[in-house]
């Protein structure tokens, strides 16, 4: 199956957030919650159940950041859509105190180029 160049990039990304988060999580390890590096995450969360959501409820449930919140733009699904999945999502792993704000709810257009291979 064929990847989309804007999904590889999408996938690389995430997968360096998470690891910047994980590194400065084990850097700044705390007993206490709160009281690490403060993170606010923006993720389009298709779901439910898929790999965003679940790097999501990781974030959520790392003792060694703060997170702040999660924004939820348009993605691979509409962004209402997106913001009821992480919502149920975190309600269900019982972190539903973190916040969860509306992002763009249609793509910029114009600001890609073509890409020359």
């Amino acid at each position: 199956m064929k990847m989309r160049f804007s999904s590889i990039l999408r996938t690389i990304a995430l997968s360096a957030v998470l690891v910047v988060a994980q590194l400065t999580g084990c850097a700044f390890a705390s007993a206490h919650a709160g009281t690490g590096p403060k993170v606010i995450f923006d993720e389009d969360e298709m779901g439910p159940g898929g790999t965003n959501i679940q790097a999501t409820l990781m974030l959520a449930e790392d003792k060694s950041i703060d997170l702040l919140g999660i924004t939820v733009p348009t993605g691979d699904g509409w962004r209402n859509e997106e913001i009821a999945h992480v919502l149920r999502a975190l309600q269900i792993a019982h972190r539903g105190s973190i916040p969860v704000y509306p992002g763009a709810e249609f793509p910029r257009r114009g600001i890609h180029a073509p890409l020359a291979l």
